[in-house]
């Protein structure tokens, strides 16, 4: 519905507005009407524009990744890099990955992101000492298509990473859905020698027994247990029971959202192999990176940076 004068008296106009109306009432799952409304037809605007600046930023192979450094808390060494997604937007800046992701979710565009960023951090890790790893996140979506293992298989034979080099993320909710195909599609990823790395573990759904049924090399754990771990007693259980599994299924366990130094020094004493956050380093771009290795390696030691 759309309402004169106070929309418009002009008949073009309120039919268009109309039409926007029931566009919405349809998204909401039909049976029902809406009054057109200015200011969701503004919300509705911006998002079709960020929508098509999103495939034109992929098309275009815009999309950037950034590396955040993973440190080896026994040895004070760095271990490795996650790779982030960054967008440089003309207009807003360098865009983090949470304002695009479901976006490119939602229109079917996550493939062809992840494969675009996958090359990229792959040709920047095949450059770097042999020992160092690099970590990419893969949607949900993906473990529900046969094709991801071939992409990567692609990449590397490409790039020249070498597989072992390579972790993939996947979270715990990818697993629920269909995990007969996700079991599948994850012994073929082991298959091509990479490493699998259980994402956010402990807030999903998996049950021990699924963990226990994939081939999983890596756990990590989520920020927001470690981030309450040193002022709540139960975050801090919740840890050490997650590296004591890690320990008994000889996985290795890696904390996210490390700030402080007493949070470092907590998850040593626990026996967990990694830890990634700010107090060892901010997402840097791939220019960025060989000057954090120089920095990482002897006779410095560690990581410099805060």
């Amino acid at each position: 519905m759309a309402l004169a004068p106070q929309d418009t008296e002009i008949p073009e106009t309120m039919i268009r507005r109309a039409a926007r109306a029931l566009a919405r009432a349809k998204a909401e799952g039909g049976g029902c009407f809406r009054f057109f409304d200015a200011d969701l037809d503004a919300c509705l605007r911006a998002r079709i524009l960020f929508e098509t600046e999103l495939r034109g930023a992929v098309a275009r192979d815009e999309l950037v990744p950034y590396f955040q450094p993973v440190m080896d808390l026994a040895s004070g060494r760095l271990a490795g890099f996650e790779m982030l997604a960054r967008w440089p937007h003309p207009a807003r800046g360098m865009v983090p990955p949470k304002e695009f992701i479901a976006m490119a979710e939602d229109i079917g565009l996550i493939a062809a992101l992840t494969e675009g960023l996958l090359r990229r951090a792959c040709r920047a890790a095949a450059a770097w000492p042999e020992g160092l790893l690099v970590a990419v996140n893969v949607s949900s979506l993906q473990l529900r298509s046969h094709v991801l293992a071939g992409m990567v298989r692609t990449v590397l034979e490409e790039t020249g990473l070498p597989p072992h080099r390579l972790e993939i993320e996947l979270t715990e909710s990818a697993l629920i859905d269909d995990f007969d195909l996700a079991r599948e599609i994850v012994g073929s990823l082991a298959a091509l020698g990479v490493r699998l790395v259980l994402d956010d573990f402990g807030t999903g759904y998996s049950s021990l027994a699924r963990l226990q049924a994939l081939r999983f090399n890596k756990l990590k754990i989520d920020a927001s247990f470690v981030s309450a771990m040193t002022r709540d007693p139960d975050s801090h259980k919740i840890v050490a029971a997650v590296v004591g599994l890690g320990q008994s299924l000889r996985l290795q366990t890696v904390a996210e959202g490390v700030e402080e130094q007493a949070q470092a020094d907590a998850l040593a004493r626990l026996g967990c192999d990694g830890g990634q956050g700010w107090l060892f380093g901010r997402p840097v771009p791939a220019e960025a990176v060989p000057w954090l290795i120089r920095q990482a390696t002897p006779p410095n030691g560690v990581l410099g940076l805060a």
